[in-house]
């Protein structure tokens, strides 16, 4: 199979987990009452917009030089990364905010033991898709592919601190102390957004470099060493 065609396949796949996933994280956020995991399906659904404009880019891409685009679209790829990063960092954003409401009044109320399960559930998916995703972008050598990995690995650290937060809720709740566990909601929330936004930040600043076409220092100063000796050699 070429390798443009599985990058695209590879896409596609990710596309439908990624839309699996979101719709059940929104189900059960809504159902238990949680924001943490109604958030989760929320980052998902952007990672699965992103996801899609992932595809089509792969296809411009494979499609090479055209009348229009004489050197391709190489361009489109470290684009569609600097997107990607920015809409998973306003997320991001937005968790903190809601996070920060959630604490300033008093927390609120979850079903802590479904919540624990459903994101549990939803932090082993996303590791293995991770795992998957991650080795195909080393064999595809794919950026396009890394990218959505890292949303996937995003997705586990987000879902498995929820898992966490629910457990202690739970207990904190069968212990009589029912304030503090009103609070790990957005606690959770708050404290896992500042973990998840320094994912997106990088993604931005490569993909940036990229299309502004920064150079490596350690190129820019080879470079300039081969060019000095050859003007030092022919008298430049």
């Amino acid at each position: 199979m070429p390798p443009a065609t599985r990058e695209r396949r590879v896409l596609t796949l990710s596309l439908a987990a990624t839309l699996l996933s979101a719709g059940g994280s929104v189900v059960a956020g809504l159902w238990i009452g949680s924001k943490s995991i109604l958030f989760d399906g929320v980052y998902e659904i952007v990672d699965a917009g992103m996801t899609a404009l992932a595809i089509v880019t792969a296809g411009l891409i494979a499609r090479g030089e055209d009348r229009r685009f004489q050197y391709g679209y190489w361009h489109l790829e470290p684009m569609l990364a600097f997107i990607n990063g920015v809409a998973l960092a306003l997320a991001c954003g937005y968790a903190l905010l809601d996070g920060a409401n959630g604490l300033l009044n008093g927390g609120r109320d979850v079903g802590f033991g479904p919540g624990a399960i459903v994101a549990l559930v939803s932090a082993l998916w996303s590791l293995a898709l991770w795992a998957i995703l991650r080795r195909v972008a080393r064999d595809l050598d794919s950026q396009l592919v890394a990218v959505d990995a890292r949303g996937w690995a995003t997705g586990a650290v987000l879902s498995g601190a929820l898992a966490v937060g629910f457990w202690v809720a739970g207990w904190l709740d069968r212990a009589g102390h029912g304030d503090w566990a009103r609070i790990v909601d957005p606690a959770a929330l708050l404290l896992v957004a500042l973990a998840l936004i320094p994912f997106p930040i990088v993604t931005i600043r490569r993909a940036g470099r990229e299309l502004l076409q920064i150079a490596p220092a350690e190129l820019d100063a080879r470079v300039r060493d081969a060019t000095r000796a050859v003007a030092a050699a022919h008298g430049f």
